[in-house]
């Protein structure tokens, strides 16, 4: 949906919102339409009144005002727009939102590895249609602060079990996004870089029939020869390939590149004995490319 209107496009999100009382609803959907219209600028900058922004953060204060309930809204919005699309793509990703202001940093935990960042992670599933090439909104997200006692327990990560890790939000993503879209799910790509290349999410996006797309950030064991998983293209056949437009920078002229793809069946090997019991056989596809000339198609 265009925003043309924001208003019309803030009530299909938020007016279902199941805040406990209608008024409040009404109240969510006139305050979040403004700032829609100027988007990245905080309440008090895309605010037009003083009273509009003391409303604002009224609302936000109220206990009666569940984040969760406002945001179950938003994704059944989106679950109503899916149904118009006979191909969905499920974008994951895991982003960190910093906040450099010394009055924040008491509350929030760290973002990174270097002790001094503080903030919160919001991991988000965004779809996506790729027939209209349009967003169509979020399915799923989830914020968290660490806390700040547990930095730099990493060393620990295989003592664990996988439900006490951060990593284990990819899986429970993949479960809700199931749960919301019931029969379309069947419709659903997930695309993720290599932050979700974890073994217990592959295995649960297998062993439910999810379809997905993952880029390999483990050079892992394999059941087949070669061995190892970067090595395997290197043996296979090319499957076809595809000529892309490659825009450049800096005003320089587009360049064209063919992608040769190949790919295999294969089962990765896994370290713990639990995991054994439970492998799963994945599709694995890479590809390698050759510029054009000029005049060659």
């Amino acid at each position: 949906m265009v925003l043309s209107d924001c208003y019309s496009w803030d009530n299909e999100q938020s007016g279902h919102a199941r805040l406990g009382d209608p008024r409040r609803t009404r109240r969510l959907v006139s305050l979040t339409s403004s700032p829609a219209q100027h988007a990245g600028l905080s309440i008090v900058k895309s605010s037009q009144s003083t009273a509009q922004v003391e409303g604002a953060y009224r609302l936000i204060r109220n206990p009666s005002v569940s984040p969760q309930a406002i945001a179950e809204a938003g994704f059944t919005a989106t679950v109503r727009a899916c149904e118009a699309h006979p191909l969905l793509l499920a974008l994951e990703d895991t982003t960190t939102i910093n906040f450099s202001h010394s009055t924040a940093s008491d509350d929030q935990g760290n973002t990174t590895t270097n002790p001094k960042t503080h903030g919160l992670l919001a991991h988000s599933v965004l779809m996506y249609a790729p027939d209209s090439a349009l967003p169509v909104g979020f399915i799923e997200q989830q914020r968290w602060s660490r806390v700040t006692d547990t930095y730099g327990v990493k060393h620990q990560r295989k003592e664990r079990p996988c439900e006490e890790k951060e990593s284990y939000r990819w899986q429970q993503a993949s479960e809700r996004m199931a749960e919301r879209l019931g029969e379309i799910q069947k419709r659903v790509i997930t695309v993720c870089d290599r932050e979700a290349d974890i073994w217990h999410y592959l295995h649960y996006k297998v062993s439910h029939g999810q379809r997905f797309v993952v880029r390999a950030a483990q050079n892992s064991r394999l059941e087949e020869a070669p061995g190892k998983l970067f090595e395997l293209p290197e043996v296979l056949a090319t499957a076809g390939s595809h000529t892309l437009n490659v825009m450049q920078k800096g005003g320089r002229a587009a360049r064209q590149a063919r992608m040769f793809i190949r790919y295999s069946e294969v089962s990765i090997k896994i370290a713990t004995t639990a995991a054994r019991r439970s492998r799963s056989r994945m599709s694995v596809a890479g590809s390698s490319q050759r510029t054009v000339p000029a005049g060659i198609c």
